[in-house]
């Protein structure tokens, strides 16, 4: 007879400090990927700087803040194709769905306060 175990589930604010930094790590590619093709060392400067807000930032109305920025900045980067569309699909797409997490848990939040 097998026993039955049930495992912990991740808590949604662990989740979301996980799912943050693995986006903030894929940003901080995308910089590399830029250096390495010499391309705009002023946009390279707002990723950056976005990701460590994103990584560092414990206030989740300022890490929402940071990864609207960071998605306004990688449509640029597609905008004027300094990263391959088929690069930023999915990191755009990992985007979106950290900002509807953020909006989620904030919403959350604001209605417990």
């Amino acid at each position: 007879m097998q026993a039955n175990i049930t495992l912990p589930l991740m808590s949604q604010e662990a989740n979301l400090e996980q799912k943050s930094l693995v986006f903030a790590l894929r940003l901080i590619l995308v910089c590399e990927h830029l250096v390495s093709q010499k391309k705009d060392q002023f946009m390279i400067k707002q990723l950056l700087q976005i990701g460590q807000a994103i990584s560092k930032n414990t206030n989740l109305s300022s890490v929402e803040k940071s990864v609207n920025e960071a998605h306004y900045w990688l449509r640029l980067c597609q905008g004027t194709n300094l990263v391959a569309d088929t690069e930023l699909k999915s990191i755009l797409a990992e985007c979106e769905q950290l900002k509807t997490l953020l909006i989620r848990a904030n919403r959350k939040r604001n209605t417990i306060n």
